[in-house]
């Protein structure tokens, strides 16, 4: 049952009618049970998971934070975390090592639950505030459960902190008009960008890269860039459905993308991509790695970037792609971050260079993000090698053999995703126009559910690329 699916519709508006109904200090009961329900539907078994490892944390956290001795909660905070990530590593690697060992006889009772390291990665943060003293332990079993199971981010995050979500129940009877017609809004866009953009590009790419050495260098360019549309059409409408949601219950939740695509560096890129989870790292990995290797200097520095977008890359999984995609991240990371100043220092001196920069800035990023997401995509290292190969293949490279239809509304869909983009700004003139025309507004809302109606992929729904990891 994904978030485009029909039975996914009739859940939601169930959901939506009964905890409406339901009193107000009753509806975190009703949201959780509908949580619950629908971690069922996707497998009973994983759920049961969901609840032991969920009711295991909350009562030891709750045991070990009335404040003991603090080598006593160091450790059961550290074990705890320990844990969690000792149930990570099994389900992210049991399936590829019995699918190794034992050609995929038994690999199938290690497929990764869904949502697995979304909702541990919460349970990380609530025991980490707790042992820092930044938060209050939550004496409620419901609450927290809601916040650990919420189901608009069980599929792909966003990864919510505890107390911005905690802060938000006690006015969960009375959810906002205002944010209720936004959380509307946003499902819109995010079925659109899904189902019109990334399932209507996903076939072609899938084609290039299941037999890259039967293309041009030419379509294996254009099949790079049709790949980074698709990510981001689809991961991002994933978040938009998810927060969309979540605001017809009265919760916000964190964004995850801020135009990624007019990052000017690598660090920028990921400050504005997945930042729920480059967040989450930079506070319970990097920041802590970095203040224990402080004293190696720049060296330290180098070291803890690395492996943080070392893990990255292989929190997608334990494949050598995802490896040498976050370790080309990391190297490309340190290299801006240890030249940054010196760049930065250089174009102050020649501000006409400053100037060209801010617009080829943009674009060496972004094909620096191409080239990774090649290795992030590619079904094995071999495959992505031979990707690099055609590439710079003198054999015909001008050639094309893409379906030119395809690429015609891959543009069409780049110039719609920026005005969108535009109209959300507040003060730019779309913004102002819409906001100040409700029939303009209406129009534009009977066209998208047309074109999605008409173009999108509706009954051939695709999983969102970000749902297996």
């Amino acid at each position: 049952m994904t978030l485009t699916s029909p039975g996914f519709a009739l859940f939601l508006a169930l959901a939506l009618i009964v905890f409406q109904l339901a009193p107000g200090n009753r509806r975190a009961a009703v949201l959780l049970g509908f949580s619950l329900a629908f971690y069922w539907f996707w497998n009973p078994v994983h759920l049961a998971l969901l609840l032991g490892v969920t009711a295991a944390v909350f009562a030891l956290v709750r045991a070990g934070a009335r404040r003991g001795p603090e080598p006593a909660r160091f450790r059961l905070a550290m074990s705890l975390v320990a844990g969690l990530l000792t149930v990570l590593v099994v389900f992210k690697c049991g399936a590829p090592l019995l699918d190794h060992l034992q050609g995929g006889a038994h690999a199938a009772a290690f497929l990764a639950p869904l949502g697995l390291s979304y909702y541990l990665f919460k349970m990380i943060s609530y025991i980490l505030e707790v042992y820092w003293e930044t938060l209050e332990p939550i004496s409620e079993f419901i609450p927290f459960c809601l916040y650990v199971a919420f189901f608009p981010q069980m599929v792909s995050g966003p990864i919510q902190r505890p107390e911005p979500f905690f802060s938000q129940l006690p006015n969960l009877g009375h959810p906002d008009p205002a944010l209720v017609t936004d959380g509307l809004r946003r499902i819109l866009l995010g079925l659109f960008k899904k189902l019109v953009i990334a399932d209507r590009l996903a076939a072609t790419v899938a084609q290039v890269n299941a037999q890259p050495g039967a293309f041009s260098a030419l379509d294996l360019l254009l099949a790079a860039y049709l790949f980074a549309l698709q990510l981001y059409a689809d991961f991002s409408g994933l978040t938009d459905i998810a927060l969309g949601i979540g605001q017809l219950f009265g919760l916000t939740g964190p964004e995850n993308f801020n135009e990624p695509f007019r990052a000017t560096d690598l660090p920028d890129f990921w400050r504005r991509w997945h930042m729920s989870l480059t967040s989450w790292l930079t506070d319970y990995l990097f920041t802590p790695l970095r203040m224990s290797l402080r004293n190696l200097g720049t060296a330290g520095l180098a070291l803890a970037v690395f492996i943080n977008m070392f893990a990255v890359g292989v929190w997608h999984g334990p494949t050598l792609t995802y490896a040498a995609f976050g370790a080309l991240n990391g190297l490309l990371m340190i290299g801006s971050i240890l030249t940054m100043k010196r760049r930065l220092a250089f174009l102050k001196r020649h501000p006409v260079l400053g100037a060209v920069r801010a617009w080829t800035a943009p674009f060496i990023t972004f094909h620096l993000m191409v080239i990774g997401w090649i290795l992030f995509r590619a079904d094995s290292f071999r495959s992505a090698m031979a990707y690099f190969a055609g590439l710079v293949s003198p054999a015909h490279p001008l050639s094309l053999h893409l379906d030119r239809g395809v690429l015609g509304w891959a543009g069409a869909s780049v110039l719609i995703l920026w005005g969108v983009h535009r109209a959300s700004q507040a003060g730019s003139r779309l913004h102002r126009f819409f906001l100040g025309s409700r029939s303009a507004r209406w129009t534009l809302y009977y066209a998208t559910i047309l074109i999605i109606v008409r173009w999108g992929e509706i009954f051939g729904v695709q999983r969102f690329i970000y749902a297996k990891f």
